[in-house]
Protein backbone atom coordinates (compact mmCIF):
# COMPACT_ATOMS: atom_id res chain seq x y z
CA UNK A 1 0.00 0.00 0.00
CA UNK A 2 1.28 3.50 -0.94
CA UNK A 3 1.41 6.00 2.62
CA UNK A 4 0.95 8.71 0.38
CA UNK A 5 -2.32 10.19 -1.33
CA UNK A 6 -3.19 9.54 -4.80
CA UNK A 7 -4.11 12.86 -5.68
CA UNK A 8 -1.89 15.35 -3.70
CA UNK A 9 1.13 13.51 -2.83
CA UNK A 10 0.92 14.15 1.28
CA UNK A 11 1.66 11.39 3.17
CA UNK A 12 -1.28 9.47 5.36
CA UNK A 13 -1.07 8.47 8.57
CA UNK A 14 -4.39 7.11 9.18
CA UNK A 15 -4.34 3.76 8.21
CA UNK A 16 -7.93 4.33 7.07
CA UNK A 17 -6.73 6.59 4.62
CA UNK A 18 -3.55 4.47 3.95
CA UNK A 19 -6.07 1.85 2.83
CA UNK A 20 -8.36 3.87 0.64
CA UNK A 21 -5.35 5.79 -0.94
CA UNK A 22 -6.64 9.37 -0.52
CA UNK A 23 -6.59 11.70 2.52
CA UNK A 24 -10.01 12.97 3.88
CA UNK A 25 -10.26 16.18 2.37
CA UNK A 26 -8.87 14.12 -1.13
CA UNK A 27 -11.55 11.58 -0.45
CA UNK A 28 -14.20 14.35 -0.18
CA UNK A 29 -13.19 15.81 -3.64
CA UNK A 30 -13.05 12.15 -5.90
CA UNK A 31 -16.21 11.62 -4.18
CA UNK A 32 -14.57 8.53 -2.38
CA UNK A 33 -16.68 7.05 0.20
CA UNK A 34 -14.80 6.30 3.73
CA UNK A 35 -16.08 3.68 5.77
CA UNK A 36 -16.92 4.62 9.47
CA UNK A 37 -15.87 3.14 12.36
CA UNK A 38 -18.34 2.67 15.64
CA UNK A 39 -16.86 4.62 18.05
CA UNK A 40 -16.30 3.25 21.63
CA UNK A 41 -19.00 4.46 24.31
CA UNK A 42 -16.41 6.18 26.94
CA UNK A 43 -18.82 7.99 28.62
CA UNK A 44 -20.18 4.55 30.44
CA UNK A 45 -18.65 3.20 32.92
CA UNK A 46 -17.74 -0.75 32.65
CA UNK A 47 -19.49 -2.70 34.91
CA UNK A 48 -17.74 -5.41 36.90
CA UNK A 49 -18.21 -8.71 37.86
CA UNK A 50 -18.65 -9.72 41.35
Amino acid sequence: MNERCNRCGRVLKNPVYVEIGYGKVCAAKEGVTVPKHEKKNVDKPVEKEN
